[in-house]
């Protein structure tokens, strides 16, 4: 059996844990060698190194911009619409105001045996009119400016 003296290492597996000093408690006289060995060395920037500076900037988290996609109505379209089909042909600018004149167009003809539809279809156009107007002005809508905060 070979000598498992200080500083010598043992042949075998089993006096390795006895046989290799540690080095912490290699200068303690009467202390027990430690099983584990020893941590790494801490970490040392090489000489002459010095870390980058780090820049922190602010950034300011905004809501996205909404951008309309629907396409403006036409206005001879609205006209020849509500010329041809009357109240049907409102639908095409206003479906409110389309179901309010069918139901108004259709209890006068009803009345006046369909004398009726020479007012309720100008009315219509009238209505058309307005409807797309004020359809494509929402549309457009007020300016609105961002504001940057850098």
């Amino acid at each position: 059996m070979p000598s498992t003296g200080p500083g010598v290492r043992a042949d075998t597996r089993t006096e390795l844990y006895h046989a290799i000093p540690d080095d912490r408690t290699a200068a303690l006289p009467g202390s027990a060698p430690s099983p584990y060995p020893p941590p790494p060395p801490a970490y040392a920037p090489p000489p002459g190194y010095y870390p980058q500076p780090i820049y922190v900037t602010q950034q300011v988290q905004m809501a996205p911009a909404y951008v309309a996609v629907a396409a403006p109505k036409s206005m001879a379209a609205a006209l020849l619409l509500t010329f041809f089909f009357g109240p049907l042909g409102l639908f095409y600018a206003s479906v409110a105001g389309g179901i309010v004149m069918l139901i108004v167009s259709v209890l006068l003809a009803m009345v006046t045996f369909g004398l009726s539809l020479f007012v309720t279809v100008p009315a219509c156009m009238v209505w058309a009119a307005i409807a797309t107007s004020n359809y494509n002005a929402r549309l457009a809508g007020p300016p609105q400016y961002s504001q940057n905060v850098r």
